[in-house]
């Protein structure tokens, strides 16, 4: 089982973000689409199995949101709202075309069960890290957060 949680903040930052703890639901199974997919397993990547055999074409089959790498490790993937960024090096986001594979990742299908609307500040990561565990209820469950700013500009009067 996993659970989402869309949160919204008023800062300037859109961050995605998943907590892994356990294993993937498998592949063609009939709650695939209420479950996390995992391409190849971390053991692997430890091993130095750089190059994968999945295209992002069929990872987008199995989920919309997620966390990998891409082929030879260069670079991190990330998935949100359905398309998949290389993030390298130099810190720039680049999209990723269809016909790149992956030696790892990790997806799901994200649908918010909860909504919230932060408005106090959250100064550092470590309070934001603090507040995301007080919201968890057990440590066995995978959990999917998204977080988006939102802009409520003042009107002139």
């Amino acid at each position: 089982m996993r659970k989402f949680l869309c949160i919204l903040f008023p800062v300037t930052l859109v961050l995605a973000l998943m907590v892994f703890s356990g294993c993937s639901v498998p592949q063609g199974s009939r709650d695939s689409k209420d479950g996390l997919f995992q391409a190849s397993t971390i053991n692997a990547l430890l091993a130095g199995v750089y190059d994968g055999d999945m295209t992002f074409r069929t990872l987008r089959q199995h989920g919309d949101f997620g966390l990998g790498t891409v082929n030879g490790l260069n670079g991190e993937m990330i998935g949100l709202d359905g398309k998949f960024y290389q993030i390298k090096t130099n810190g720039k986001a680049y999209l990723i075309p269809d016909t790149m594979k992956t030696p790892f990742a990790e997806v799901t299908f994200f649908h918010p069960e909860t909504t919230l609307q932060i408005t106090d500040s959250m100064g550092s990561y470590d309070q934001l890290k603090s507040y995301l565990k007080k919201m968890i209820p057990g440590k066995n469950i995978f959990y999917a957060f998204k977080i988006e700013e939102i802009y409520s500009k003042k009107l002139k009067t």
